[in-house]
C-alpha cells in the first residue's frame, strides 16, 4: 500500500506512471470534486475513474477485496473513512468474483489501518487485499474517486516509449511493434488511435502547437525511449514554393522534435533511446527542397544531441526510410514528385521501418549513436 495526499504527491513515492496520472491538471482535489458522479475515462486511457458517494460501515460488515488486472487508487474527496490493508496475499481459488476482476476474499489478515480524509489517497497494487469504507466513528457518507489502472501500466519494470504520429503509417507500425515486444507506449496524434489496447495510452494533441505539446508532455512520465515519427510531405519546384508550407514542415519535423527531446532528455536514465524518423532524401531531392531542408536539419540536431548524450549512456539516431507504403504517399501535392520503385522491386513497408527502430531501442544497439540509418531497398545505390 502507498498512501499520500494529492497536494503532496512527491512525498508519496509513487511509480512514475501513477505519479503522472495523479499530477494531471484534471486530477487535483478541486478538479475531481467538481466532476459529476459516474465513470470518467479519457480517450484510449489504460485507466478509468469512478466518482460518487459511498456509505461507510462498521469494519465487521465490510468485505476484503482485491484485483488481478488493475491497480486500485482510492481517493477521498469529502468525508472520512478507514482503510485496512495487509502485506500478504489472501486470494484463494474459490474466492467470489463479484464482478469483472473484483474478487471478494474469504479470509483476511490486515496489519495496517489508515484514516483517510479529503485529498488523501491509498494505492493498492494488483493482488493486494484491502478493506475500504470502514467507519471511523458513526457511519457516514463519503464521496470518493476510485481509479483503476491496468496492471501493464502499473509495473514499474515495464519499458515505456513515447511515439509521435501514432495514428497511421510508420508511427502506427512502431506502436504495434513495441506493444508486441512488451513495451508500454504513449502515442501522440491528432486523431484518436487504437482504442482499448492494453499497454497503450493515446493522447490527442497537435504537436505543432507548442502550448498543447508542452501540456501533453508534462502529463507523461519520463520514458526509456522517445520516437518522433510524425511527418508530412510537400513537393514543389522553385518558383512555386510557399513560405507557409515550409513553416509547417519546420514546425513538425524540427521544432516538435526539439521540444520532445529537450523535455525528456534531462531526466532520462542511462540506456535511454531517442529515434527520429528522417528521410533518405535529406541530402537533396529535386522538387522537395522544403521537405529535404527540414529532414536535414533534424538529422543535424540528432547527431549533435548524440554527442551530448553519449557520456550518459543514451543514444540518439535517425532512421531514414526511402519511399514507404503509407498514406503519406497519397498526400496532396505529391503528384509532382511520385515515388520511384527501388531495386528490390517494391516500396518499403512501415513494419520494416518499425523493425529497425525496435533494434535501435535494444541493448544490442547500445554502441550505435549519432547515425542516419538508411532503409531504402537499394535506392541509394544509384
Amino acid at each position: 500500500m502507498i498512501i499520500g495526499h494529492l497536494d503532496a504527491l512527491p512525498l508519496a513515492g509513487l511509480p512514475p506512471v501513477l505519479y503522472a496520472l495523479l499530477s494531471r491538471p484534471d486530477c487535483t482535489l478541486q478538479a475531481l470534486s467538481e466532476r459529476d458522479d459516474g465513470r470518467w475515462q479519457p480517450d484510449n486511457a489504460p485507466w478509468f475513474c469512478q466518482i460518487g458517494p459511498a456509505q461507510t460501515q462498521p469494519r465487521a460488515e465490510r468485505h476484503t477485496e482485491y484485483h488481478h488486472q488493475w491497480a486500485d487508487i482510492q481517493v477521498v474527496l469529502a468525508g472520512e473513512e478507514l482503510i485496512y490493508a495487509g502485506a500478504r496475499p489472501v486470494g484463494k481459488p474459490d474466492d467470489e468474483e463479484r464482478k469483472a476482476d473484483l474478487f471478494i476474499a474469504s479470509s483476511s489478515a490486515h496489519s495496517v489501518g489508515i484514516r483517510l480524509g479529503a485529498g488523501d489517497f491509498a494505492v493498492f497494487s494488483p493482488g493486494e487485499p484491502h478493506q475500504a469504507l470502514c467507519a471511523s466513528g458513526a457511519p457516514m457518507t463519503v464521496r470518493k474517486a476510485v481509479f483503476k489502472v491496468l496492471v501493464q501500466c502499473w509495473r514499474s519494470d515495464m519499458r515505456h516509449a513515447v511515439v509521435t504520429g501514432a495514428s497511421s503509417g510508420i508511427g502506427e507500425a512502431i506502436v504495434k511493434r513495441l506493444l508486441a515486444e512488451g513495451w508500454q507506449v504513449t502515442g501522440l496524434s491528432r486523431r484518436t488511435v487504437m482504442p482499448d489496447t492494453p499497454g497503450f495510452t493515446g493522447l490527442r494533441v497537435d504537436i505543432t502547437d507548442p502550448d498543447a505539446l508542452n501540456s501533453a508532455l508534462h502529463a507523461i512520465a519520463t520514458p526509456q525511449a522517445v520516437i518522433h515519427a510524425a511527418g508530412m510531405i510537400a513537393a514543389a519546384p522553385l518558383g512555386q514554393l510557399e513560405s507557409r508550407v515550409g513553416a509547417s514542415l519546420w514546425q513538425l519535423h524540427v521544432q516538435a522534435c526539439e521540444a520532445l527531446f529537450n523535455h525528456f532528455a534531462p531526466a532520462m536514465a542511462a540506456g535511454g533511446r531517442f529515434v527520429a524518423i528522417g528521410s533518405r532524401t535529406s541530402r537533396g531531392a529535386a522538387g522537395r527542397s522544403q521537405y529535404v531542408a527540414t529532414k536535414a536539419a533534424m538529422t543535424g540536431m540528432v547527431r549533435s544531441w548524440a554527442a551530448e548524450l553519449a557520456p550518459r549512456g543514451i543514444t540518439a539516431n535517425v532512421v531514414a526510410p526511402g519511399a514507404t507504403q503509407t498514406p503519406m504517399l497519397n498526400a496532396p501535392g505529391r503528384e509532382s514528385s511520385p515515388p520511384t520503385c527501388p531495386p528490390i522491386g517494391r516500396l518499403i513497408t512501415p513494419e520494416e521501418v518499425a523493425g529497425l527502430v525496435n533494434f535501435l531501442l535494444s541493448d544490442e544497439a547500445a554502441a550505435i549513436t549519432g547515425q542516419e540509418m538508411v532503409i531504402c531497398g537499394g535506392a541509394s545505390l544509384s
